[in-house]
């Protein structure tokens, strides 16, 4: 947990064992003797997993980086962001990955910085039975936690599915999550409780061209309404110059969230953009 994790100009190539079909894990059993499983949860080219980083006493910079790499072809994730916080994310390339490039994985990871980042080809596991799961489409980006993270300037290019895509956890859940770099959450009266899905993100300059859909946000609320406009309960974040190029659909919100949207451009076919089933729903 410890772990002091700065990773630079480093490609991952044809690595991943976790495959977009059903997971199999392996189990041990009663006697102490291990089942082998045929499809192993977890094991992504880059995966940061319950990563706490080393003691902060400044509480500056970042708890982990990843910067400048290249992910290519992993089996299924390309760069995973599993309850880790505080880390940096920036600057890297994701090509051909069987699900999401760069994926947030159980809505409880806050304070990252995932900039500059650029995603391509994202293909969702076709022979997969359950390739209909959030986390196994052909995203570029899928955050299932954003909680005061910044979201700028990445690009998704040729996906699939969506080029950017939230489905945030269900805000009936807590977890704990750390208030400074470096702070051990499982020391008792340790973190703050926070409510899933009550996202606060910073969503400035993302691009997604050539994809199914170019911006989706779920999120999972009590209610899983829409947010009627200025309800104070309701969380607000602001998306700022998005560009969608050649997109099946724009923007689509689901969501208990109140977001204003600031210079966004769409840019394609005129006829497809205000049609019934292009353009904001």
């Amino acid at each position: 947990d410890r772990a002091d994790v700065r990773i630079d100009g480093v490609a991952f190539v044809d690595m991943g064992r976790t495959l977009g079909t059903p997971l199999n894990s392996a189990v041990v059993q009663p006697d102490g003797t291990v089942k082998p499983g045929t499809n192993q949860i977890g094991r992504y080219p880059v995966h940061l997993h319950h990563l706490m980083g080393p003691v902060n006493p400044s509480n500056t910079g970042f708890q982990a980086e990843i910067s400048n790499c290249v992910v290519e072809r992993p089996t299924k994730w390309g760069v995973a962001i599993h309850d880790t916080h505080f880390t940096r994310v920036e600057d890297n390339v994701v090509l051909f990955p069987r699900g999401p490039g760069i994926a947030t994985e159980d809505g409880s990871e806050s304070n990252n910085s995932i900039q500059r980042n650029l995603v391509i080809g994202a293909r969702r596991e076709l022979d997969a039975p359950n390739s209909a799961i959030p986390d196994n489409r052909g995203d570029g980006f899928w955050f299932h936690g954003l909680h005061k993270t910044t979201i700028a300037n990445n690009v998704a290019a040729d996906c699939a599915e969506r080029g950017l895509t939230s489905w945030l956890a269900d805000s009936r859940n807590t977890r704990r999550i750390p208030t400074f770099r470096g702070e051990d959450i499982s020391q008792a009266g340790a973190g703050e409780s926070l409510r899933m899905g009550s996202a606060e993100p910073f969503v400035q300059g993302n691009e997604a061209y050539g994809c199914g859909q170019a911006f989706i946000w779920y999120g999972l609320g009590l209610s899983q309404r829409p947010a009627p406009h200025g309800d104070p309960a309701a969380p607000h974040f602001t998306v700022a110059d998005m560009v969608a190029w050649h997109c099946l659909q724009c923007a689509a919100l689901y969501s208990e969230h109140e977001v204003t949207w600031v210079r966004p451009r769409f840019l394609g076919d005129p006829s497809q953009l205000n049609s019934d089933w292009f353009g904001f729903q």
